[in-house]
């Protein structure tokens, strides 16, 4: 267990990313990410092969720089970090727990009557809105382009014809940002008495009481760092979150049980219920105790 802190070997990496569903959606932030940084280096190799001066090289590099650390360098750093949680998660399953894991209490709440389901889907009314008010403010701007351009005004002319098309332009390019988002923070968890089913970016996965062997919970920024809960044994990882609501008013929570729909509140819920049947302890993965003992007996 001393060694839970490193990454894993090529043999360890196969099994954590064969038996981790996560590594699907890292697979896919990977394609985003090329596909970006080819659209970032070739619009700077456009903009340097038409202002090869000093200054525009020394600008495009700083921006090549700003733009791309988001992209590459965070994907670089969230595939290490997930390949230390699996690495941990596999120290335990094989060799028990260690004392550097530390163990996370989990809030007193009273428990509620099974089946339980709770979810975080989309919010249709609001994409209904969202779609019609970016359709008026389409329409208002072909409006204004016909009108303005028999009129002659020219400054309204140009708004209409070059920046409101730009801004339109931004605008979508947000709504398709959000939406992205909201795709892989949607999730379903059912728990009845048998065990737990989650649908969790884009998978669906279940395990009975009796086979879970690990409780785990971690953040990372792969999750825009919400925290992140998993009940798992050799084969099968049951994945949900915490905290997926916050800044995406694209989706909405919902539970069977409750009369309110606080998210992490309903979660709270979930957890209490998976540590009452799995009879695990919640166990933190994404930080180490101080192994400060066993340094100085040495």
């Amino acid at each position: 267990m001393k060694h839970s802190n490193k990454l894993p070997n090529a043999a360890q990496r196969k099994e954590i990313k064969r038996t981790d569903p996560i590594w699907w959606f890292m697979r896919i932030q990977r394609v985003v990410n090329i596909s970006l940084s080819i659209l970032i280096l070739s619009w700077t190799g456009y903009y340097l092969s038409t202002h090869p001066r000093l200054i525009s090289i020394i600008s495009s590099f700083f921006t090549l720089y700003m733009l791309l650390q988001p992209t590459v360098i965070n994907h670089i750093m969230n595939e290490r970090h997930w390949l230390r949680i699996g690495m941990r998660r596999l120290d335990i399953l094989h060799n028990g727990e260690s004392p550097q894991i530390q163990s996370v209490r989990l809030m007193p709440t009273k428990l509620a009557p099974l089946p339980l389901a709770v979810s975080l889907d989309w919010n249709r009314r609001t994409i209904l809105i969202t779609g019609i008010t970016f359709l008026i403010l389409l329409l208002l701007d072909l409006w204004g382009y016909i009108v303005w351009g028999f009129d002659g005004n020219g400054g309204y002319y140009v708004f209409a014809a070059i920046v409101g098309p730009v801004l339109l332009f931004l605008l979508l390019i947000l709504l398709l940002a959000l939406a992205y988002h909201a795709y892989f923070l949607r999730q379903r968890i059912e728990v009845n008495e048998e065990g737990i089913k989650t649908s969790y970016q884009g998978k669906e996965c279940s395990m009975r009481w009796e086979d879970a062997r690990l409780f785990a919970q971690y953040s990372s920024r792969a999750t825009g760092g919400r925290q992140t809960f998993e009940l798992s044994n050799e084969q099968v990882i049951v994945r949900w979150s915490k905290e997926g609501i916050t800044g995406n008013y694209l989706l909405k929570a919902a539970n069977n049980f409750a009369d309110h729909n606080y998210y992490d509140t309903l979660i709270e819920q979930v957890n209490a219920q998976v540590a009452e049947h799995s009879h695990l302890h919640l166990l933190r993965l994404d930080t180490l105790k101080s192994n400060t003992k066993a340094v100085r007996s040495r």
